[in-house]
C-alpha cells in the first residue's frame, strides 16, 4: 500500500494523521496490529520532531530549575542589611 502526503501543507499534523491512518486501516481491513508497520520518511520526520519537542521541554525546564537554584542560593548568602 502507497500513501502520498503533502508536506507542504499547513494544516498537516503528522502525528494524528499517522494515528488516524493507523486505526482506519486497522478498522477496514481486520489485519492485526502486530502485522501492520509503516515505514517511510513521514513517520521517520514524525519521530525527530516528537523527539525534537520532548528534549526542548526538558531542556526548558532544566535551565528553570538551575536559574531557579542559582538565585536561591545567591539571595540565601547575601548578608540582608535592613
Amino acid at each position: 500500500m502507497s500513501v502520498r502526503v503533502m508536506e507542504t501543507s499547513e494544516s498537516l499534523r503528522r502525528d494524528a494523521y499517522l494515528q488516524e491512518l493507523r486505526e482506519d486501516i486497522l478498522l477496514q481491513t481486520g489485519i492485526a496490529p502486530e502485522r501492520l508497520h509503516f515505514t517511510s520518511l513521514l513517520v521517520l520526520y514524525n519521530n525527530v520532531l516528537q523527539s525534537l519537542f520532548q528534549s526542548q521541554i526538558m531542556t526548558l525546564g532544566a535551565v528553570f530549575l538551575a536559574i531557579g537554584l542559582m538565585f536561591w542560593v545567591l539571595f540565601r548568602s547575601s548578608p540582608s542589611r535592613c
